[in-house]
């Protein structure tokens, strides 16, 4: 069956005596199986990498709503660099129950970004196996989530 590449080869009809026809029709055909190729591998790995950018984007969402809304209603500052630190004052006498309030806080922001950062890894863990080790041919073999990766 002719792909898309080979039909307007084959159309055109070439003939040579010396075998150069038949030579371009072969490359113009590996050359079809290579665009069929690397257009599966692209539709497979699309999956995984919008897995990817959906669990990204959770994280993101709930680091956005522990620094910008929980914090600030448990009187607790985060600052750029992660940092939590106690912004309530009042109460000196409280300070050792606020002080595990302000750990307990900067693990659920730890539990976070390590779920974040596993996604990140086993995102590149996939895309690294899914390029294969052939570097002139494109992976037929591509899974098509972070799961079977």
């Amino acid at each position: 069956m002719s792909g898309p590449v080979e039909r307007p080869f084959r159309a055109a009809g070439w003939q040579s005596s010396d075998g150069t026809a038949a030579a371009a029709g072969a490359v113009v055909k590996e050359t079809g199986q290579e665009i069929s190729d690397a257009s599966a591998e692209a539709k497979a790995i699309r999956p995984a990498l919008a897995e990817a950018h959906t669990g990204l984007k959770k994280c993101q969402q709930k680091l956005h709503q522990l620094v910008h809304e929980d914090a600030k209603k448990q009187k607790l500052h985060v600052s750029d660099n992660g940092e939590v630190t106690d912004a309530d004052d009042s109460d000196s006498g409280i300070f050792d129950d606020r002080a595990l309030k302000v750990q307990m806080f900067a693990a659920l922001i730890g539990a976070v970004l390590d779920e974040a950062d596993e996604i990140d890894a086993s995102t590149a863990r996939a895309l690294r196996r899914d390029l294969g080790h052939d570097k002139n041919d494109f992976n037929s073999k591509v899974a098509t989530s972070l799961e079977s990766r």
